[in-house]
């Protein structure tokens, strides 16, 4: 990475529908600072960006007229946008807003998209927001005293992370945020026979050979992560071994993910929430702006390999400092 510090703005929605913003030593900041940085991390690796860099492509042979110059195939062009957007984002991370209203545990998190027009500045991710479901942010801070499911929590928003960001917040930067992901970037989603264009599943797709999917464990109690797996077009659900899991959240990544090689049949895996019908109302531009006016500044944060939030996955007592 370019450069070794990055800036987090991470805050919680409050009942009155409000915002106040987390300190860095508190473990809310820490532990989702530590999986920002882990998804920061996986972005630069050759096999992300070159699929980042692939949906940039994608997206702007859908277009007949884009506020960047024409990409036209051209992967050289293609990896400079990508590249520019990445440093954008490690600079002025999105607002991350911890969302307690969310209680469909299936919800992992969500990027509302915020129009900005390229003709009075820059893209600023600032200005953009990412939505966590508030009760699985809130069983992470207490798995801490249980290293695996701990690390679970770690992968699981790591990944949630590279979803939003890498897929859906890519599409904002490219498309102003004034569209829909065309149809034509699209994962494997077997929950519905519509094609919809769907930014953060075409990139694990491209990344994994699949979509990423957390299923209860009846081992564990309902503060679990969920066992994560790679679920197939065809149906079949292939478990992440344990070994990945630690391996991704140490920074050592390899991709795609190694997998059990028995699949499971998704008729014979329990959800983790999906039958809740609640799913939260979407962020509206009024709650965009309060977020921003409300965690602006943000802090910044070492995230260099070595550095204390790069060490929190395997000691919970580490709380990130600013600088």
């Amino acid at each position: 990475m370019a450069s070794e510090i990055a800036n987090f703005a991470i805050c919680r929605r409050l009942a009155d529908g409000t915002f106040d913003q987390f300190e860095p030593n508190t473990s809310e900041y820490t532990f989702v600072a530590s999986s920002i940085s882990i998804a920061l991390r996986m972005m630069t690796t050759s096999k992300v960006f070159k699929c980042l860099t692939d949906i940039a492509i994608q997206y702007d042979a859908a277009q007949t007229d884009t506020w960047y110059e024409k990409l036209d195939y051209d992967e050289y062009r293609a990896s400079e946008l990508v590249a520019a957007f990445l440093a954008k984002v490690q600079a002025q991370f999105p607002v991350i807003a911890i969302d307690y209203q969310i209680i469909n545990k299936d919800f992992l998190g969500y990027h509302p998209r915020g129009e900005w027009n390229h003709r009075y500045g820059e893209f600023e991710p600032r200005s953009q927001a990412v939505f966590l479901n508030g009760p699985l942010v809130s069983d992470m801070v207490r798995s801490v005293d249980s290293g695996e499911r701990f690390r679970n929590f770690q992968f699981l928003f790591a990944n949630t992370f590279l979803h939003e960001v890498g897929g859906h917040l890519l599409i904002t930067y490219l498309n102003e945020g004034q569209s829909i992901t065309p149809a034509s970037i699209a994962g494997h989603w077997v929950y519905s026979s519509t094609p919809f264009g769907e930014a953060g599943r075409a990139l694990e797709s491209k990344v994994f050979g699949g979509n990423l999917e957390y299923y209860r464990s009846l081992k564990e109690d309902d503060h679990q992560a969920g066992v994560p797996h790679v679920l197939h077009a065809n149906g079949e659900a292939f478990r992440i071994t344990r070994k990945t899991i630690d391996d991704t959240v140490a920074y050592r990544f390899g991709f795609p993910y190694e997998t059990v090689t028995n699949a499971t049949k998704l008729s014979n895996m329990i959800s983790m929430g999906r039958l809740d019908a609640n799913m939260p109302n979407p962020a509206t531009a009024l709650h965009r702006n309060m977020i921003a006016q409300s965690a602006s500044k943000g802090y910044q944060v070492r995230i260099d390999l070595g550095s204390p939030v790069c060490r929190v996955p395997f000691d919970h007592a580490i709380r990130v400092e600013a600088i």
